[in-house]
């Protein structure tokens, strides 16, 4: 990997004599790169998740969103939130997503359901708010108190 750092660096820079001859063994070495790094993170996905669940308890969990969200930037939050949801394949798994941060975070609610309305298309907005009524903004369409 320093390797291809040196050699990107290169051709950033304007340092390397031939950048097609770099470019091209770069085109050959980052797919199965790439490839395997895929598998890797999917292995621990399906490996390392089980034993986070199985021993940090939910309160934990809950407060580890909480710090993090308390952490974090609100602008970094008006970008990552919107990436994640318009890079999920399938309308349920935005959803999911979602109702898990209101669900550690119902204090949160309509803050990240005002992040979602400003950063994503009104067609998605919608199925969203009809999937998940509680995120809708304060005085946006549709919006009520639920106490």
């Amino acid at each position: 990997m320093e390797e291809w750092r040196l050699l990107i660096n290169g051709i950033l820079e304007r340092t390397t004599a031939d950048p097609s001859s770099v470019l091209s063994r770069l085109q050959e070495e980052l797919p199965p790169f790439f490839d395997h790094f895929e598998e890797h993170l999917k292995g621990e996905e399906d490996n390392l998740q089980p034993i986070g669940r199985k021993h940090l308890p939910l309160a934990i969990q809950k407060q580890i969103s909480r710090d993090a969200f308390g952490i974090t930037n609100a602008k970094k939050w008006e970008v990552m939130i919107p990436f994640i949801i318009n890079n999920l394949p399938r309308h349920m798994q935005r959803v999911r997503y979602l109702q898990v941060l209101c669900w550690s975070m119902p204090e949160r609610a309509q803050q990240i359901g005002a992040i979602v309305y400003r950063n994503v298309d009104a067609v998605m907005w919608e199925r969203l708010r009809v999937e998940i009524p509680e995120i809708i903004p304060r005085g946006a369409y549709n919006w009520r108190r639920y106490y």
